[in-house]
């Protein structure tokens, strides 16, 4: 909504002279609209992308599937210059309990998955959030051995 705000100040300033003219304000208000229809689709998906953080990580024990918003950290620079990590966000992904081999903790408030899929980073607010999954993720898989390095 601020940006609707800030729009409608800029072009209410820099329109003034084109609003004299004959055809000035039909040439404000489809640019409003167009810029409106044009930010729809990435506030949605930075609303799905907050969402979905906001949800976290699911173990699932009914499926024995294990659910976490979508790695973004493997997007290159030219993804994002493309603007294609739009598309990831807001996204979750799936994996069995059986498709994970093992997992890492890292300093900080990280936490990797690796399989068959490869890595998968999951990122927590704070070190017990991360610890209390870490825990959660034992009891439901037996590893003949982690790489959890105990940072």
């Amino acid at each position: 909504m601020g940006m609707l705000v800030v729009l409608w100040i800029a072009a209410a300033n820099i329109g003034h002279g084109l609003a004299t003219s004959r055809h000035g304000s039909v040439i404000i208000i489809t640019l409003m609209v167009l810029y409106i229809l044009l930010m729809l689709y990435p506030f949605k998906k930075l609303a799905d992308a907050a969402a979905t953080a906001y949800l976290g990580v699911i173990l699932e024990d009914d499926f024995n599937t294990l659910i976490f918003p979508a790695d973004l950290a493997n997007c290159t620079a030219s993804d994002i210059v493309k603007l294609r990590f739009l598309k990831g966000l807001g996204t979750v992904e799936r994996f069995q309990y059986s498709q994970i081999t093992s997992f890492t903790r890292e300093k900080g408030k990280l936490f990797y998955i690796h399989g068959d899929f490869g890595s998968r980073a999951l990122s927590f607010s704070n070190k017990q959030k991360r610890d209390e999954c870490l825990a959660a993720l034992q009891l439901r898989i037996k590893f003949r051995g982690t790489r959890d390095l105990g940072y």
